[in-house]
């Protein structure tokens, strides 16, 4: 997808990886998020078989990246 905005699971995955911690699986993301994504401890929204997982949001919750990693173009 590559939208500056939004993580597919695959994305935060790479992304949590990226910064040598370990984080859920994108299957895992993929499972909760449709079980009760409320546990997930992040934001997702769900739109049909569409999971979208905001940067900024997930990079603050894991503690990763700067303004680089949540879309800023500066």
């Amino acid at each position: 997808m590559n939208n500056p905005l939004f993580y597919t699971p695959e994305e935060a995955e790479a992304a949590v990886a990226a910064y040598g911690q370990r984080g859920p699986t994108a299957e895992a993301i993929r499972h909760q998020a449709r079980e009760d994504a409320r546990k997930l401890g992040f934001p997702v929204s769900v739109i049909g078989t569409r999971i979208y997982i905001p940067r900024h949001s997930f990079n603050h919750f894991f503690g990763i990246g700067g303004e680089e990693a949540c879309g800023s173009s500066e």
